[in-house]
């Protein structure tokens, strides 16, 4: 009679896989057959309003809301939000029962410290691009120098920290976070800029007036066009991480002030 090993008791009770969250949460299947079906509910969903609430014609709401490109980008961006809260439900799940294993892999100095020195990359890319100031000759190409050696490298460590400090936080150290949501938001850009250079649209941007004490910006209709949303794309790694150190050192002085 077959006996269990010693080999596979040990097997049994290790975590069946382990991943790098700033890679899973970007070409997870799962998630991107979430999306696809709950884009069509979305869809399905602004349809029913239109024709019980506002006695517009079904099929032609139901066209109008895949074909007109701002319309589509908000029902994909919904749906996709959606398809990260039931994800985060489903690494929930896989983290209590052993399937997913959870690593500390990095510290929130280290990545307020990556996320200070990227800052020199984003200005730099501001010239670059030039999304902050028009430059020429060797300050343009020095801009462009220091733009290819730093924001590739601090894009691609804030990303990975930013996985791995949200994650230990929620299943390690039982911080009120969701990792969806920061994932969500550094790859944001990268979806709209996505969706720009595939239907060639520009991302209209509104900018109230404001008043005339305050320092005075270009007001009105601005399009956001693909070198705009790829400067916005290359700063959202950097503000993420910067927004989730404030948002967890806010919990962390919560904890000690109502124990």
């Amino acid at each position: 009679m077959p006996t269990k090993t010693t080999t596979d008791v040990g097997a049994t009770s290790q975590p069946k896989r382990s991943e790098i969250p700033a890679v899973s949460w970007v070409v997870s299947r799962w998630l991107w057959a979430a999306t696809l079906v709950l884009f069509g509910f979305v869809v399905l969903l602004v349809g029913l309003v239109g024709a019980l609430l506002y006695g517009a014609p079904f099929v032609h709401t139901l066209v109008l809301t895949v074909t007109v490109p701002d319309a589509a980008l908000l029902a994909f961006l919904t749906a996709r939000g959606l398809a990260f809260v039931l994800t985060q439900r489903r690494r929930d799940y896989e983290v209590a029962t052993g399937e997913l294993q959870v690593t500390d892999d990095t510290s929130p100095g280290a990545a307020a410290t990556v996320a200070s020195f990227s800052l020199i990359g984003v200005v730099a890319a501001g010239l670059s691009f030039p999304i902050l100031y028009s430059t020429h000759g060797h300050f343009a190409l020095l801009a462009v120098a220091i733009t290819v050696l730093t924001v590739p490298l601090s894009y691609l460590l804030l990303t990975y920290q930013l996985g791995e400090l949200a994650r230990a936080d929620r299943y390690r150290r039982g911080y009120r976070v969701a990792p969806a949501v920061w994932h969500y938001l550094w790859t944001l850009p990268l979806v709209v800029l996505a969706w720009s250079l595939l239907t060639g649209h520009q991302l209209p941007l509104s900018v109230p007036a404001l008043p005339s004490h305050l320092p005075s910006v270009a007001t009105g209709a601005h399009l956001l066009g693909p070198w705009d949303l790829g400067y916005v794309a290359v700063c959202a790694p950097t503000a993420t991480v910067f927004a989730y150190s404030i948002r967890r050192l806010l919990e962390r002085y919560g904890r000690a002030v109502l124990p």
